[in-house]
């Protein structure tokens, strides 16, 4: 059984001094000791190496200055416990009512509580062991330079108020006296605030392991500058930060019902990495969320409070749907990559290089109502970026896989390219010096759609066109610049699905064509009323396909079965103009303007001068349709094919204009020949005016002895 041994006299005192306890010898290992002085005294153990079974100390204060004292079992403070040097050791449980600490160490296995009020100030405070200091009242770690080391696998865990002011610093597996064990946990406990008032680094880890767990709040408050917490932090509870900014260092992994605050102004760096579900995050704005380092995952949910998230650098991985109400910016050494089948919507817009972005097969960055800046670079991933009723400004050349847009504007001097599917659809429109390039299949369905500014729109896939109109040198949202081109290059497919208008409105505009430009639809009438530059394939393959200006270039014309090709402008002489399987339709406007040479006009076949009134066609030498109204030559049209046997009629179109058809002469394009004619009628009323308006020839006689036949030689002309 341990004896009794009590301090003799209510007075101040020295542990070692052996008049002052009651046996007339100083406690040793086997003594429970007892010390009842009044708060107005103070025992010190000052030198020397001592032990105690247990230890119960009064109202008066108790002090460790020196050397070491070892309690084996429970021990309790009831007013002051200070340690300026020396050690204190616990072996069981230890409370006190109050603790200061300026210098010295706490070690053991056994737990050291404080139900009040604990100071600790100065460069080498260190608490070390397997137990674990527990602060329940208001706790401050304060003093220029003060270090509080806990080392051994010690345990600091507050459960009250814990502040940590100016320079000081609370280190994890670290002693300030030699050399450290390693290890150690930091715990906030629910309900508690660790307040971090100081600059610099506050909280760090140094050898072993090390952890922090913060299930009340860990909070930056006081001052405008930075405070770092190096170590690993569990975060179950709040963190908060009102003022300045707080640096996570190391990984910070949030979970449970933890929530992260950033303050107007304020800013939270996560440095090390970690993880967390987006709606964790409050950022009001103009604070800022920065990840500046390592790897960090960011689950589902919405970051509210309309601040800034930036990152910095390291990764950004995007799982699931993730909705950022504020800015969002990926600076240089910063990459955000979207996981598959996740979303990143953006609702405050932002910028990032689009070589910083990755997003995975089925994953979307969605930019939702305000403007993003994408810098130079190739988006890695297949998956989409889409814009929604904002704006994308192209600030260098950047590559993305897909691309949706409805309602929105791409703007800037970059080149964008887009490698893989697009869709457009809405209002939109492209403005800017810079290149729109579509490279996959882009299902184009809009209301009103604006190329402005000197845009370009470049289709290199298959441009499907659904719906809506175009209109080059227009800004549908208002305020056009002018100017816009349309090109569809080589071995792409512009592809009409639907009656579409390509309108050129103001400024220098252009459809350049030189891949197949096609109307697939079966009724109704598109135009393109811009000049074309066509050295690809224009083919009308249904419904009515209408240019109101200008075709120039080396390239093809063709109309279907059914469909009806118009040219309302002049057309260039390079150009070819082919009816393809009978049945089909050229239109002309301007018949007199019309210099392509056309093929495979045949039977079944019509060409319509519009708003224009011919009374007879004539073949003339190298295959030249001459068409009269009258006396009068109105227009040449250049066949090629042989037709040595056929018959051009003229009858009105029922709308003020005249229809031209053929029997005989080549079968529709595409299709075999049928036999030769063999009649050849020399008496042709169309050769002199007013006549039945037809031409018969046979098929083995050319052209240019016709006139030999009819007229004798002399001085004979031949319009």
């Amino acid at each position: 059984m341990p004896t009794t041994i009590k301090w003799k006299q209510d007075i101040s005192g020295d542990w070692a001094t052996i008049a002052n306890w009651d046996l007339g010898r100083l406690p040793n290992a086997a003594d429970d000791v007892t010390v009842n002085t009044t708060p107005l005294h103070t025992v010190t153990h000052a030198t020397g190496t001592h032990f105690a079974h247990t230890l119960t100390v009064g109202a008066g204060v108790f002090a460790v200055s020196g050397g070491s004292l070892t309690i084996l079992s429970s021990s309790s403070f009831a007013n002051l416990l200070t340690i300026s040097a020396g050690t204190l050791s616990f072996g069981g449980a230890a409370t006190a009512a109050n603790f200061s600490q300026s210098r010295g160490t706490v070690s053991g296995a056994g737990s050291l509580t404080v139900t009040g009020v604990a100071s600790f100030t100065g460069p080498g405070l260190l608490h070390t062991g397997a137990g674990s200091t527990v602060l329940k009242g208001a706790s401050t770690l304060s003093g220029p330079g003060s270090q509080f080391g806990l080392d051994g696998g010690r345990t600091l865990e507050n459960q009250g108020t814990l502040t940590l002011t100016g320079s000081t610093q609370l280190l994890l597996g670290f002693n300030p006296f030699g050399t450290a064990l390693g290890g150690a946990t930091l715990t906030n406990d629910a309900g508690a605030i660790l307040d971090l008032q100081g600059s610099g680094l506050a909280i760090a880890r140094f050898t072993g392991a090390t952890t922090f767990t913060n299930a009340g709040t860990l909070e930056k408050t006081v001052g405008t500058g930075g405070v770092s917490v190096g170590v690993a932090v569990a975060n179950t509870g709040a963190i908060r930060v009102e003022t300045g900014t707080l640096v996570i260092d190391d990984t910070l992994t949030n979970s449970g019902a933890g929530t992260m605050t950033v303050a107007t102004g304020a800013t939270l760096a996560l440095a090390g990495g970690g993880s967390a579900n987006a709606d964790a995050f409050r950022v009001v704005g103009p604070a800022t969320l920065e990840f500046a380092g390592g790897a960090f995952s960011l689950g589902p949910g919405t970051i509210t409070g309309g601040g800034t998230v930036r990152v910095a650098a390291g990764v950004l991985t995007i799982n699931g749907v993730v909705t950022v109400l504020g800015d969002f910016i990926d600076s240089d050494a910063g990459k955000t990559s979207l996981a598959s089948g996740s979303t990143l919507l953006l609702k405050g817009g932002g910028s990032a290089k689009a070589g910083d972005l990755t997003i995975a097969a089925g994953a979307t960055l969605d930019c939702d109502q305000f403007k993003f800046s994408l810098g130079a670079g190739a988006i890695g991933g297949t998956g989409t970026l889409s814009v929604n009723a904002g704006e994308l400004a192209v600030k260098a050349a950047s590559t993305v896989a897909g691309f949706f847009e409805d309602n929105e504007i791409v703007s800037g001097a970059g080149t964008f390219t887009i490698t893989g599917p697009a869709e457009i659809q809405g209002k939109g429109l492209h403005v800017g010096p810079g290149v729109t390039v579509l490279q996959g299949a882009t299902i184009f369905d809009v209301s009103n759609f604006g190329l402005d500014g000197g845009r370009v729109l470049e289709n290199q896939g298959v441009f499907t066109f659904g719906s809506g109109n175009i209109r080059l040198g227009h800004n549908p949202f208002g305020g056009s610049q002018g100017g816009g081109t349309l090109r569809n290059d080589a071995g792409a497919i512009f592809d009409i699905q639907a009656p579409t208008t390509i309108v050129g409105s103001l400024g220098t505009v252009a459809f350049e064509n030189a891949g197949t430009l096609e109307q697939t639809v079966i009724s109704g009438v598109s135009r393109i009323e811009v000049a074309l530059t066509n050295t690809g394939a224009v083919v009308a393959h249904g419904g009515r396909l209408d240019f109101t200006k200008a075709i120039t270039g080396d390239g093809t014309l063709a109309v279907d079965d059914g469909a009806t090709l118009e040219a309302d402008g002049s057309v260039d002489g390079g150009l070819t103009m082919a009816f393809n399987g009978g049945g089909a339709t050229l239109a002309l406007g301007r018949p007199g303007k019309f210099d392509a040479t056309i093929i495979g006009f045949a039977a079944t076949d019509t060409i319509d001068l519009l708003a224009t009134t011919a009374t007879r066609a004539k073949l003339k030498s190298g295959d030249r349709l001459a068409i009269f109204s009258g006396a009068d030559r109105i227009a040449t049209l250049q066949l090629a094919g042989d037709y040595s046997g056929a018959t051009f009629a003229v009858a009105s179109d029922g709308a003020g204009g005249t229809n031209i058809t053929v029997t005989g002469g080549p079968a529709p394009h595409g299709q075999p020949a049928g036999p030769p004619a063999h009649r050849f009628v020399a008496a042709m009323a169309g050769f002199r005016a007013g006549g039945a308006g037809a031409v018969e020839a046979g098929s083995h006689v050319p052209p240019a002895a016709w006139r030999s036949m009819l007229c004798p030689p002399g001085h004979v002309h031949f319009a």
